[in-house]
C-alpha cells in the first residue's frame, strides 16, 4: 500500500459532484482495505485449519498456543485472492485520485482533501483521519473495527488497528508508530483524540490506544463551517466586507501593515513569526485598519478576547490557543488577539505561553493594547511590530464628520458646524460615528445640539479623576489690572486661532512636539486664578477640569507619574481646560540635589511638564509662590501669569461686583471705606460679602453695612488677622 501523499492521475473520469460523491468513493477505497484486513485476519485465524476463537473474559491453551506459532512478519506470497483484492484497491484508488484532479480543475471543493494540504498531511495521516471518520458516518464500521480487533467491546480505531490495515509488513507497521508522535499533523493540531483503554484496569500498551477524530475536524470534513465548541464563547469572526467602504484616516500606520504582510507574502527565507501589534486608546479604529489592509488578501479576521482568555487556567489556555491556531488554519484567516493588557503577572505568564505556542508558525499575528505592554516588547519568540495610533488630526476629523453625516443623511442646521467641531473637539473615530448615530435622521440638527453631545463624550473618563468646575464667570466679572487681562485675552486668541498657526501656515512642521498651550498662575490665595481659568473656559466654551495635585502627588516612588499619566490619558480626548491647583505640592527649589527624594521630585516635575507638552490642549497650573520653582522649569511655560494682591480701586470692584443685581442693599454700605480699611484678597471679600447676605436674610432686610462689618469680623479670625471695629471706621 501507499505510504505517502498520491500522485493524482490524469484519467478520463469526471469530477465528483459534491463532497458526499467524494467521502462515498473514499469508504469504498477504506472497504477495500478493511476487506483485504479481514482476508488476512481470517487466514491467520484459520491457519491450522479451524477457527480459533478467543473471549474477552479468559485467554484458552488454544488461543496461546496460536498466538506463540503466529508468525506476523510472514507474507502471504502468491495468494491469487489477495493479489485480486490489491488490484481492486489500486483501480478505486487510480479513480478517486483522477476524479480529485477533476474536481480541482473544475474548482469543486473537497473538504477532505484540503484538510490534508492545509495540514501537510503524509498519507498515512490521511488514513488515519479516514479511518476515525468511517463509524461517525457509517455504523456499520463499529462491529467491523471490533470484529478485527477480536474483541467486540473494541468499536473505535486503535492504533494497532490502523497500522494492520495500513501497512503491508511488521517492518513497515514499526515504522509508522511515529504518527502518534507529538510533531506529527494528527497530534500537533490535535485533529485527534488519543484515548486510553478503560475497560483495561492495569492500563494499554500504545498499540491498543484508541483514535477518535476531534469533533471540528469532523464538522469541517462534512462542509459544517462552525466554530469549534471548545473556543466558541472566546472568539469571533468577523468579514472584511464590513469595511468594504469604510473612511480610513490612518494613512501611514495603513501602508506599515501592509509591507508587513507583502514582506511575508514573498516567502523571504528570513521570515519569522509577525506580531502586528497596534497601540491606541478605545475607539481609535484599530480593528478598522487591520480590517481595511487586509482586505485585498482574506475575507476574515478570528477575533481573539484576551479578557475571557485571562480566566482560564494554563492547561486550558494552551488546549484552547492549539484550537484557536486550527481554526485559523481551517478558515484561512488570521489571528487577532484583542485587548492584550498587562495587568498582573499571571497575565504575562499566559501571554507568554501565546507567543510561545504561535511561534511555531511563521505568519502575521494582530493585536492590540490602549498602551505601551512590556510583555510583548520582552518576549523573545515572535518579532513584535508596534504601530501606536494617534487621535485625528483637524484634517481628519473633518473627513469623519462628513463621511458619517453622509452616510446617515443628517440635517444640519448649519453644515460649517463641521469645521467648528473639528478644530475644536479632538475625538476619536468611534466617539465621531456614536455622536452623528444618536441624533434624529428626520429633524435638523442645532450647533448647540452638536455641542453638547462632543461635550458629553469628551468628559467621560476624566470626571473619574478630577471636578469639573462649572464656567460661571465671563471678563466682566473679573477684577484684575489691564495687562494681565490682556494676558489672558491673548492665551483665548492663541486657542481660536491655533489651527491657522499649525496648519494652514505651517508651524506644526517646526514644533514637533509643545504644540499644547501651557500656563502658570502666580499669585496669593483668592487673587482670582481659579476664576481665571473659568473665564478662559468661558470664552472658549469648554469645560474646565480641576486637579487638586497634592491629591495626586504619592510618597511612593513611580506612583505620582502613574496618576498623572492617568489624567493626561483620559484627558486626550476631554477637549477641556486641564486646571492644576496647589502645584506648590510638587515643585520646588531643586537645583541642589541633596538626597533621593530631592531627584525624584525633579522626576515627577519634569515628567508633568512632559505630559504638559504632549497634551493638545489648554494646561493651566496655579502657585502661591512663584519662587518655589525651578528657572529651568518656568522656560518650559508658554504664559505667566502673576495674579497680584488687588490695591485699593480693584478692591472696590470686587466689593461691588460680588453683589447680585437682585440682591437687596442697604444704602449704608460705604464701598470706598470697605475697599481702603479692610486689605483683603477678592477670596476673602466674597465670602464676607455671601455672608452678610446671610445675616440680612435671617434678619428679612437689606443687606447693610452692619452685616458686612459682622462677617468681616469673622473673616478676619478665620485667617488669623486682629480685628478693630472702631479703628476701622474711624
Amino acid at each position: 500500500m501507499k505510504t505517502e501523499q498520491p500522485e493524482y492521475q490524469a484519467l478520463l473520469v469526471p469530477a465528483y459532484q459534491d463532497i458526499f460523491e467524494h467521502l462515498r468513493d473514499e469508504l469504498m477505497r477504506l472497504d477495500k482495505m478493511l476487506e483485504i484486513r479481514v482476508y488476512e485476519f481470517n487466514i491467520k485465524k484459520f491457519s491450522n485449519g479451524k477457527r480459533t476463537y478467543t473471549s474477552p473474559n479468559y485467554i484458552s491453551n488454544e488461543e496461546v498456543n496460536w498466538l506463540m506459532s503466529e508468525q506476523p512478519g510472514v507474507e502471504k506470497e502468491g495468494d491469487e485472492t489477495l493479489n485480486r483484492l490489491y488490484a481492486d484497491l489500486q483501480e478505486i484508488e487510480d479513480r478517486i485520485d483522477s476524479a480529485v484532479q477533476q474536481s480541482l480543475t473544475s474548482g469543486v471543493f473537497l473538504p477532505l482533501i484540503n484538510l490534508s494540504k492545509l495540514f501537510n498531511m503524509t498519507w498515512l495521516e490521511y488514513q488515519v483521519i479516514l479511518i476515525c471518520l468511517a463509524p461517525e458516518l457509517r455504523r456499520r464500521y463499529d462491529k467491523i473495527y471490533a470484529y478485527l480487533q477480536d474483541d467486540i467491546t473494541r468499536k473505535r480505531p486503535s492504533l494497532d488497528l490502523v497500522l494492520q490495515v495500513c501497512c503491508v509488513s511488521e517492518a513497515d507497521r514499526w515504522q509508522a508508530r511515529k504518527l502518534l508522535n507529538h510533531d506529527s499533523s494528527l497530534i500537533k493540531f490535535d485533529l485527534v483524540q488519543v484515548i486510553d483503554d478503560v475497560y483495561s484496569p492495569s492500563g494499554s500498551s500504545n498499540l491498543s490506544l484508541f483514535i477518535q477524530i476531534n469533533k471540528r475536524i469532523l464538522d469541517y470534513v462534512l462542509d459544517v463551517n462552525i466554530v469549534g465548541d471548545r473556543i466558541e464563547p472566546y472568539v469571533n469572526i468577523i468579514s472584511v466586507k464590513n469595511v468594504k467602504n469604510a473612511v480610513q484616516i490612518h494613512s501611514r500606520p495603513l501602508q506599515d501593515i501592509r509591507d508587513i504582510l507583502q514582506k511575508h507574502a514573498d516567502g523571504s527565507t528570513d521570515i519569522e513569526p509577525t506580531v502586528i501589534h497596534l497601540i491606541g486608546g478605545h475607539g481609535y479604529g484599530k480593528k478598522t485598519l487591520i480590517l481595511c489592509a487586509l482586505q485585498q488578501d482574506v475575507d476574515a479576521l478570528l477575533f481573539v478576547d484576551m479578557s475571557l482568555l485571562y480566566k482560564l487556567d494554563q492547561n486550558e489556555l494552551r488546549v484552547c490557543i492549539n484550537s484557536v491556531i486550527v481554526e485559523s488554519i481551517l478558515f484561512q484567516i488570521p489571528i487577532y488577539f484583542r485587548n492584550i493588557t498587562n495587568v498582573n503577572e499571571d497575565a504575562k505568564d499566559k501571554i507568554t505561553i501565546i507567543f510561545n505556542k504561535i511561534s511555531q508558525y511563521s505568519w502575521v499575528y494582530f493585536s492590540d493594547s490602549c498602551s505601551d505592554n512590556t510583555a510583548l516588547t520582552g518576549n523573545t519568540f515572535v518579532n513584535v511590530r508596534n504601530i501606536k495610533l494617534s487621535l485625528p488630526t483637524v484634517n481628519e476629523s473633518k473627513v469623519l464628520w462628513d463621511y458619517y453625516v453622509t452616510k446617515t443623511r443628517t440635517i444640519l442646521h448649519d453644515a460649517s458646524i463641521i469645521k467648528t467641531l473639528a478644530e475644536k473637539f479632538i475625538l476619536s473615530p468611534l466617539a465621531i460615528k456614536q455622536i452623528i448615530y444618536s441624533l434624529s435622521s428626520t429633524k435638523q440638527v442645532s450647533n448647540q445640539e452638536l455641542i453638547n453631545k462632543c461635550k458629553s463624550h469628551s468628559s467621560k473618563g476624566l470626571v473619574q479623576l478630577a471636578t469639573m468646575i462649572p464656567p460661571g464667570y465671563a471678563w466682566v466679572d473679573i477684577v484684575l489690572p489691564n495687562d494681565t487681562k490682556s494676558i489672558l485675552k491673548t492665551i483665548c486668541k492663541q486657542v481660536t486661532n491655533k489651527y491657522k498657526v499649525f496648519h494652514d501656515w505651517g508651524f506644526d512642521n517646526k514644533l514637533r512636539y509643545g504644540r499644547g498651550l501651557s500656563v502658570l498662575f502666580c499669585g496669593s490665595p483668592g487673587t482670582g486664578k481659579t476664576m481665571a481659568a473659568q473665564v478662559i473656559a468661558a470664552e472658549l466654551k469648554l469645560d474646565l477640569y480641576k486637579i487638586d495635585l497634592s491629591n495626586v502627588i504619592s510618597k511612593y516612588i513611580g506612583e505620582t507619574e502613574k496618576n498623572l499619566d492617568k489624567v493626561f490619558t483620559e484627558a486626550e480626548t476631554s477637549n477641556a481646560v486641564l486646571f492644576f491647583d496647589e502645584c506648590d505640592a510638587l515643585f520646588g527649589k531643586r537645583t541642589e540635589v541633596s538626597d533621593a527624594h530631592d531627584r525624584y521630585a525633579n522626576l515627577e516635575v519634569s515628567f508633568l511638564l512632559q505630559k504638559m507638552e504632549e497634551y493638545d490642549g489648554i494646561v493651566i497650573l496655579a502657585t502661591n509662590l512663584r519662587g518655589n520653582m525651578d528657572d529651568a522649569f518656568i522656560r518650559r511655560i508658554r504664559f505667566i501669569v502673576e495674579f497680584p494682591f488687588p490695591d485699593q480701586e480693584s478692591r472696590k470692584q470686587i466689593w461691588c461686583k460680588s453683589i447680585p443685581d437682585l440682591a437687596p442693599v442697604s444704602e449704608d454700605i460705604d464701598f470706598d471705606l470697605l475697599a481702603n480699611r479692610l486689605k483683603l484678597s477678592g477670596g476673602n471679600i466674597k465670602n464676607i460679602v455671601l455672608n452678610a447676605a446671610f445675616h440680612a436674610s435671617d434678619e428679612n432686610s437689606a443687606i447693610a453695612m452692619k452685616h458686612m462689618l459682622l462677617s468681616a469680623r469673622d473673616e478676619f479670625q478665620k485667617i488669623g488677622k486682629s480685628w478693630n471695629e472702631n479703628s476701622i471706621l474711624n
